[in-house]
């Protein structure tokens, strides 16, 4: 941000509240929120014989084992044995392996391969005895990209075991309701399953999230846990007039050490992080809602309209018109 921002009139800044956790879950909430979550396809997997499985990077997945152990080998990474009841969130999209049965070929087979996979059923089927390991898979995608530099921070595979309490019944519950759909397609079949994948990362998301060891900083762990009140405050409270010494106060550290650990912690500095976020929120603001953009601009904390058009250009490359035109051609 511009070392004078058109902003609003500066308010008390409140001490946040002592409910870590639910800070850290509510700021993840914002971040899911944006960027919107378009669940694509979901599938079955019954299969007899051993494979490698390849699946090509592009789309998000999750892989929810439902009978068997399958080995997950995310490239790059080492591999890691899923059990019956174990769910594995890939959201970034890389490309990954997945190994059934104990003598698993070598060479790898498109997961998708029409030899292999049945577009008509979404079911992923070999060999002709009863099914030894079963999967219900999913794909999504981002609608809105870059990640914003938190989500960016995700490892490549979150996984939750079966044994993570509070967290089977809504598996089951939404493994039940996917295959529902994609059994006995209706009107509105496509939408349901979209709400429902995008429904089941976010509740990954906030599982996993929420048993993290408290020493990651991700979303501000304990060791970090005073950029996580920052991090909770920027995103409640984006229009407020925030300073890096302001939100240094909050942190409870100096000015120059809040700084570095904020920006080694999220990849960017405070105030560039906080107008990233303002720009965000304007930009669903303007997409979804006919409020006039000085509205808007007072809404993410800027009083003029004139000076939020020129940061918001400066931004990101293009004037809030032309977002908001571009969403009204392709509704």
């Amino acid at each position: 941000m511009t070392r004078n921002p058109d902003r609003l009139t500066n308010h008390p800044v409140n001490l946040p509240s002592p409910h870590h956790l639910e800070r850290r879950l509510d700021t993840l909430s914002h971040l899911l929120s944006w960027v919107r979550l378009r669940g694509e396809m979901v599938y079955r997997a019954d299969l007899t014989e051993s494979h490698r499985l390849r699946f090509a990077p592009g789309a998000s997945h999750v892989h929810l084992v439902t009978q068997g152990t399958v080995e997950l080998r995310p490239h790059g990474e080492d591999s890691v044995r899923l059990h019956a009841g174990d769910l594995a969130l890939l959201p970034h999209g890389y490309g990954h392996e997945i190994a059934i049965g104990a003598h698993a070929q070598d060479e790898a087979i498109d997961a998708f391969d029409p030899n292999f996979f049945d577009a008509d059923r979404l079911q992923m089927k070999n060999g002709n005895g009863p099914a030894t390991t079963r999967m219900i898979g999913s794909l999504f995608r981002y609608e809105r990209t870059p990640l914003p530099p938190v989500l960016n921070a995700l490892p490549s595979v979150v996984y939750l075991k079966a044994t993570h309490p509070q967290t089977q019944d809504w598996r089951n519950a939404m493994a039940t309701f996917l295959i529902a759909e994609v059994e006995n397609p209706a009107p509105g079949s496509a939408l349901m399953i979209s709400r429902i994948i995008d429904l089941m990362v976010i509740r990954t998301l906030r599982s996993w999230a929420g048993e993290q060891p408290m020493d990651l900083t991700w979303l501000g762990g304990e060791r970090e846990e005073r950029l996580g009140r920052v991090l909770a405050v920027m995103h409640e409270e984006p229009a407020r007039v925030w300073t890096v010494h302001a939100l240094a106060q909050i942190a409870g550290m100096s000015r120059s050490v809040f700084a570095d650990r904020f920006a080694r912690a999220y990849g960017e500095p405070p105030l560039r992080y906080l107008m990233r976020w303002r720009f965000l929120l304007a930009i669903d603001l303007l997409e979804q809602r006919n409020l006039p953009v000085s509205e808007i601009a007072y809404l993410v904390g800027y009083q003029s309209e004139a000076g939020f058009s020129r940061a918001f250009k400066a931004f990101h490359g293009v004037p809030p018109s032309s977002v908001r035109e571009e969403a009204r051609i392709s509704r």
